[in-house]
């Protein structure tokens, strides 16, 4: 019975968050407030890697002196289930977050976690719920996802919105060569450039100009119309899979939700393909006091 009801309450969390909007970061329900994003990449056989995203305001969280520094820790449940509700996988982790000076001293302690499940194709339902392991508080998100077969014709990973790309440092944000921290709100104040990575699949070897990939950007109105045609890049493709960084300036732009409208072009196989996903500009970045040391995996 209670594993029904369980069941039941969690199939409701996914169809209003499903319903709220399905292809935007998903706000938390409860006293712990964070955001949740996914993205999907290639993975194993015709399935998806999709990793999964979560900012947090960490000042919500209990800090406790552990040898002379304020220490916090999260409990972080992630559970999949299929789409008859079965339950794919569970995972549970703690993270641990501290800082030089008590959590009062700063107006912001911006916290951004990873983790990521193979999936094969088909509709599942992914809920994650954090809860502040000295206070017991917490609260909980969810989303659908569909994951569909990857075959052998031109394809792409999802967007992932970064709030910063630099070299990569064998971190858990690393994308081969870059380190990516993502955007997960995908909200950018007007005049922060926007950042994006991206990977491509299934390229076709090629001669000539037949090796080049074009890439096109447009960023569009919710109902498709063009805001603003970014440059076209041409690039000579790495071998049958590609990873992209790009960043796009957002000055004069008026706020509001956009989709960000990326088309890659293979010159040997002559296929395209294109992908969207909703963007947030407008103003907001989060301030802090002093750039606080933190310890963990805050950032």
């Amino acid at each position: 019975m209670k594993r029904t009801t369980r069941r039941l309450a969690f199939l409701l969390t996914l169809v209003l968050s499903f319903a709220a909007q399905a292809d935007e970061p998903v706000p938390s329900v409860g006293e712990l407030r964070f955001v949740m994003d996914t993205v999907a990449f290639r993975g194993p056989g015709q399935g998806a890697w999709v990793e999964v995203y979560t900012h947090l305001e960490a000042t919500q969280l209990d800090f406790k002196y552990d040898r002379g520094r304020p220490l916090a820790k999260i409990r972080m449940t992630m559970t999949v289930v299929d789409s008859t509700l079965r339950t794919y996988k569970k995972r549970t982790w703690i993270r641990k977050l501290t800082t030089k000076e008590d959590k009062d001293y700063y107006e912001s302690i911006p916290f951004r976690d990873i983790t990521a499940i193979d999936l094969p194709p088909g509709l599942y339902g992914l809920s994650l719920t954090v809860e502040d392991a000295n206070t017991g508080i917490r609260g909980t998100t969810a989303r659908l996802i569909e994951v569909e077969p990857l075959g052998e014709d031109l394809a792409m990973s999802d967007l992932l919105f970064a709030k910063e790309i630099k070299k990569g440092d064998e971190g858990r944000f690393d994308k081969g060569a870059w380190k990516v921290i993502p955007n997960v709100d995908r909200h950018y104040a007007i005049g922060d450039p926007m950042k994006v990575y991206f990977e491509i699949y299934n390229l076709r070897e090629g001669l000539g100009e037949e090796a080049g990939l074009v890439l096109g950007y447009r960023l569009l109105y919710l109902d498709g119309r063009v805001v603003h045609q970014f440059d076209d890049s041409r690039v000579r493709k790495p071998g049958h899979r590609a990873a992209k960084v790009a960043d796009f300036q957002t000055a004069g732009l008026s706020r509001g939700r956009y989709i960000l409208e990326v088309e890659a072009f293979d010159r040997a196989s002559q296929a395209y393909r294109t992908m969207r996903r909703l963007v947030k500009i407008g103003t907001g970045s989060v301030t802090v006091t002093r750039r606080p040391a933190v310890g963990g995996r805050a950032g």
